[in-house]
This record gives structure tokens, sequence and C-alpha cells, in this order.
């Protein structure tokens, strides 16, 4: 239901004035996203695109609450993690922390329709209507919804076009493969970042086979993180993991900007927003196969030792299990590297 201003305020405790300031704040956050609240006739609206305002509703209570508390009071927490749990089934690999996640995406979608507030097939990648109707889930996900809920058709597809931007729920509701064949008849953009974004991989790591079974789940994480981006378009930012921007800007500098800077010779023309959306998502892929220290500059270590052989490979040992995980090093121990940066003797 529609918020009432005035009540909102008396019952938070709160001064109008000062929530119109609080409002005023957050609007100047919201600018990037083309979303903006808004009091008319006393009531609060939030103004945008559905589908941006349904990302951003579900960051926003997933970051506060985090699944310990439930906080949509129309909608049964028990009948939802029931939802979630007969379109999850065992056996998929789904975390017990996503199932959680999953529940507020449904929340959030089921509210907004009950509201009367429904998806825009227009704002949607073209490609959507072929991916949906190509997947063989799809009259038993309406059949399960239905069960529990009535809503419209196209909810239901929504509902499981999200699924795609999930790279747990590949392989189930539709292998990589067949989405990427899909792409490539549909959607050329989107086909072509991918297999350019990946041709770059392969030049950067030659003996790398993109086609392993290892490499299943770096094309999962590539196709979603793509799909992602083509339906929520400018948000950039995560539902969870916050702090993954800090953390990759501190432990691999080069990383992200090294990737984006990739991003734009194959689509020069992305808007900020997106193309910071879409570095974050390919970064993830990548440090699935790789390690994020490829990007920084290499550090070549000489070790001279002349202790007994044993001693020398447990130093040895010991140096790379401190180092791997955070720089890009050459470790020898004689001088085949060249001149070395540093020396430990």
């Amino acid at each position: 239901p529609a918020v009432n201003f005035t009540n909102f305020c008396r019952e938070n405790f709160i001064g109008e004035s000062t929530l119109k300031k609080k409002i005023s704040k957050v609007n100047l956050l919201l600018k990037s996203t083309g979303l903006k609240i808004v009091i008319r006739k006393n009531f609060i609206s939030i103004l945008g695109e559905e589908r941006i305002i349904r990302y951003c509703l579900i960051s926003l209570l997933w970051r506060v609450y985090r699944g310990t508390r439930w906080p949509f009071k129309l909608l049964e927490e028990k009948t939802i993690d029931s939802l979630v749990s007969s379109i999850v089934l065992d056996g998929r690999k789904i975390s017990y922390g996503k199932r959680k996640q999953l529940s507020f995406y449904l929340a959030v979608y089921l509210s907004r329709v009950k509201t009367n507030h429904l998806i825009l097939e227009e704002h949607l990648p073209n490609y959507s209507t072929q991916l949906i109707l190509k997947n063989n889930y799809l009259s038993k996900l309406s059949d399960t919804i239905k069960k529990f809920f009535e809503i419209p058709d196209k909810e239901v597809a929504f509902i499981l076009l999200t699924f795609y931007t999930f790279p747990e729920s590949y392989n189930y509701f539709q292998d990589t493969a067949s989405t990427l064949v899909l792409l490539k008849n549909f959607s050329e953009q989107s086909y072509n970042s991918l297999i350019k974004f990946v041709n770059y991989i392969e030049l950067k790591h030659p003996k790398w086979d993109k086609n392993a079974p290892s490499s299943s789940l770096f094309w999962s994480v590539l196709i979603s993180g793509r799909i992602f981006v083509d339906i929520f378009g400018d948000i950039y930012f995560n539902s969870s993991a916050v702090r993954i921007f800090k953390h990759a800007n501190t432990e691999s500098p080069h990383l992200l900007p090294s990737i984006k800077k990739e991003i734009q010779t194959i689509e020069p023309n992305l808007s900020k927003n997106t193309l910071k959306s879409l570095t974050l998502r390919y970064a993830q892929a990548y440090i699935l196969e790789f390690s994020p220290q490829d990007f920084e500059p290499e550090i070549k270590i000489l070790l001279l030792t002349d202790v007994a052989l044993y001693i020398d490979m447990i130093t040895q040992e010991r140096i790379e299990n401190l180092l791997h995980d955070k720089y890009n090093y050459t470790l020898e121990r004689n001088f085949a590297i060249g001149k070395p940066d540093l020396i430990l003797s």
C-alpha cells in the first residue's frame, strides 16, 4: 500500500522537515540510477523504471536485514520460504544464504505486483522473450508460483529471467551453451562482448582451455553477469558483498582498471555506470579461473641459500604460501630471472 507521509513521520518519531531533508540526500545518491523519492498529496512514492526500483529495494533490504529479520509485513516468511524451496530443490548448488536472498527477491517482486507496479517488457533486453520461451522450466515455474500467488504471466517470466543472473542456477534451468547460442542469435552486442572478452583471456593465458569441464562455472558467472547488466543497466552495485570494491582496490588495484580498459575497447559507447557494472562482473568471472594478481607488476624474487635441500624446499614453500594470494611474483633459486627486485638470503 501507499505510504502516508504524515503517518510515517508520526510512527517513526521523526519531524516532517527532517525527513524531507533526508529524502533530498537520498535522492542525490539515487540520481545515477534514474530513481527519485517524491511526496505527492501527502504520500511517499518512488519514481523510475520498475526493474531498477525492485533491484534497489532488494539491495537495501538485504543489506539491512541479511535474512535475520523479515521486513515484509504483508507476506508470510514461511510462505515465501516454501515457494523458494519448491523452486530451488535439494541438489541444486545454491547455498542456504543465497536461498534466503532469493526469498527477498521474490518478496519484493510480489509486493510490487500486489500494488500493481508491473514490469514493462520494453525495458527488458531484446532477447528476453526468446530466452524465456526456449526454457522448458517456464511452465513448471508458473505452476509452482501460482500455487501460492496469483500473478501475471509476464511477472513469472521476469522471475525466471532473474534466475539467469544467478550463476548457481545454470545447468538446471538452462545450460550455458544454449544460453550463449540464444544470445548469438538475438543479441549480437551481448554475444560479441562475451566472446571478445574470452578471446582477450586466451591471449593472456594461451594454455587455458575454455571448453574444459572445470571452466563451466567461469561461463556461468560470465554469462549471468552480462545478463544482469542487460536487465538492470546502470545499477553497478551488488545486492550483497558490499566491500568488494574496497577489497579489489586494496588487494588488486590494477584488476578492475585493466578489465575496464579492455571492455572499453570492445564496447566503447557504454554509459559510465554500465561500464562499471560490467567490469565488476567480468572481473568476478576472471578470478574464478586466474589470479587477480595477473594485472599487478611482476616482482622478481631470488632465493639464495646454502642449506640442506629439504630446508631449501620448505623455505620456498613457505614463501609461496605467504605471497601467492597477494602478489604477482616469480621465485627462482638461480639468476635465470635476470636482475631480481628482491633477494632473500
